[in-house]
Order: structure tokens, then sequence, then C-alpha cells
């Protein structure tokens, strides 16, 4: 089981979001691959690359409220698994041309444990972090007219 938010935001918006964000605790964010273990936090969103194309996510992960983060090894390296690590996927919304295509927040709330094959619920704090993150006060919101 999973939460998601998705969004539309300007890269200033999701700048400041981010900024408010890793400044919350002990937040950091991830790129999803990696050449080595552990991964490295990066400041704010890079400019997409070959290398890590703008469609790719980023991972919140709070250390605070968890240490679980499981990566695989591959080819290139290292990619982060979100589905067993208790981390928040943020995905940046992209823009081609005068279109700006949606982005997305999700988390899921719950890994499959290999030996029982079956699903359990991640940290209970990691839990209430998602859940409470999802209570937004609406007078933080900003409504942006775009149209042209």
């Amino acid at each position: 089981m999973g939460r998601q938010v998705n969004f539309y935001m300007t890269n200033q918006d999701e700048a400041q979001f981010l900024d408010f964000v890793l400044k919350s605790g002990k937040v950091v964010l991830l790129p999803r691959v990696s050449h080595a273990v552990p991964f490295e936090p990066v400041e704010g969103l890079p400019k997409p690359t070959p290398e890590y194309p703008p469609e790719w996510p980023y991972f919140l992960f709070n250390e605070s409220v968890s240490s679980n983060l499981v990566t695989n090894s591959g080819e290139k390296g290292y990619c982060l698994d979100p589905l067993d690590s208790s981390v928040v996927e943020f995905s940046p919304c992209t823009t081609h041309g005068r279109i700006l295509y949606r982005g997305r927040i999700w988390a899921q709330l719950s890994y499959l444990n290999q030996q029982t094959k079956s699903n359990h619920p991640k940290e209970k704090e990691f839990e209430k972090m998602v859940r409470n993150a999802g209570e937004v006060d609406q007078g933080q919101i900003q409504v942006h007219d775009i149209r042209a």
C-alpha cells in the first residue's frame, strides 16, 4: 500500500518546497542511482543530464525516522529500491515546450518479506511521517493562474 500526491509546480516552486523539506529534521535528498554505497545526498535538484534524465525521481530520506535504505547493484552502479526502503519519492515536474507535465510525491508504506512472501508495514514512525505530510494547511498553498 502506498500514498501518492500529484502536483504541478514551477522549478522555483519545487526549489522552495525542497528547501523547506530539507530543513525540517534530518532529511536528505538522494538520487536514484549512485556509483558507490552509501549514496551521497544532493543539494537541491541538479540539472538533468544524459546519465540522469529529467523524468527520473529523487528520494527524500529522513535519517531520524529510519535507517532502512535498500540498494541493488547493477552494471552501472547501485540503484535505490523505493519499494523496500523507507523513502519518499519526489518526481519533479517536466516541461516540453510550453507543456508542464505533473510531478509526484509517493511513498510505499509496506514491504515484501522475501522469506514469508507476505507484505509487512514499514516502521511506524515512517508511516506517521508520510501520513502527516498529507495534512496540508490550505493557507500554505499558493495558486498561480498559468493560463497564457
